[in-house]
């Protein structure tokens, strides 16, 4: 019971027509297709977070990795030659 008034209420924050009220039509195509489309939104908006954070962690290993070695591999270079 519960799970279906969250899914109305989200049906009703999803579905506005267009005077502004928001409407409950279940029924009708356009409804659904707005219903998918927002559904859709949502599911990128929060690929897109995970992929960042993702993204921005490697970016920053790499960083992290390519200064040890700029500031390390010429000294050991320089011991090791002479």
């Amino acid at each position: 019971m519960l799970r279906k008034n969250r899914y109305i209420g989200m049906l009703q924050f999803v579905k506005l027509s267009r005077n502004g009220r928001a409407t409950l039509d279940v029924g009708k195509k356009n409804n659904i297709s707005i219903i998918h489309r927002s559904a859709l939104i949502v599911i990128l908006v929060n690929y897109s977070k995970i992929w960042f954070v993702y993204m921005s962690h490697l970016i920053f290993r790499l960083v992290i990795t390519n200064c040890i070695a700029w500031l390390w591999v010429p000294h050991l270079q320089l011991e090791s030659i002479t």
